[in-house]
């Protein structure tokens, strides 16, 4: 159940906002409830403008990171971050003058999204897809089952992070860079086998700000424990 990306995206690019639940952590959309919380700033919550610019990605993460395309058609960068062995990446799309225009990150070698983001000149969300949380996975151990998510970290900080199954909590008190993927934070945490055998389901909770607007809100995402690790 895919749709076309926006003329800014590559014609090889489809939002997939649904696919089959294997041993990866797949959130649901139509269970992602995302509330406005509190707003700080501007009286009026405008984006003033928060540039991410191709020379401060290839800073932070090191050119050898990306493979980095200039599209003439378009007339953007388009800049390729190395897969992994699964074929996820992170995509980005740059203007003449070096400012992110697109965000996305691809699930598969098919270059098909859950996440992406659209950005105008001034490095102002406009459009967004997908849920809070990007991706992660599932895999079972011993007796519990490790759960590992990812959040995207463009020009965004989160804090208040907790992880619920049933009535059981978890306060994540830190996120933590991705080894292997640009903007991406994460955590993998240990969930005892015996919480998930009558409540398959886990939930995501946190605050997220927002640090062009310096707007906060709640986010909440959700997603089925796959029967192959409980």
């Amino acid at each position: 159940m895919g749709k076309k990306c926006h003329e800014i995206q590559c014609n090889q690019i489809a939002i997939k906002l649904f696919r089959q639940i294997k041993t990866r952590f797949k959130i649901l959309s139509t269970l992602t409830f995302i509330f406005f919380f509190i707003s700080c700033g501007s009286a009026k919550d405008k984006c003033v403008g928060c540039e991410y610019t191709l020379s401060r990605l290839l800073e932070e993460y090191g050119s050898k990171k990306f493979t980095v395309k200039t599209d003439y058609k378009d007339g953007f960068v388009h800049v390729f971050e190395h897969r992994n062995k699964y074929g996820e990446a992170g995509l980005y799309y740059f203007d003449s003058s070096g400012r992110i225009r697109f965000y996305a990150f691809l699930i598969d070698s098919t270059n098909f999204v859950d996440f992406s983001i659209e950005y105008d000149s001034k490095g102002c969300i406009i459009n967004r897809t997908g849920s809070e949380v990007v991706n992660g996975y599932f895999r079972k151990s011993e007796d519990s089952i490790k759960a590992t998510f990812f959040l995207n970290s463009i020009n965004t900080a989160y804090s208040n992070i907790n992880v619920r199954v049933g009535n059981k909590i978890i306060e994540i008190d830190t996120l933590y860079q991705s080894d292997f993927f640009s903007n991406i934070l994460g955590r993998t945490i240990s969930l005892p086998c015996s919480w998930v055998e009558s409540e398959p389901m886990l939930y995501v909770k946190g605050l997220k700000r927002n640090l062009c607007t310096n707007k906060v809100n709640i986010f909440i995402d959700s997603t089925l424990i796959p029967n192959e690790v409980r």
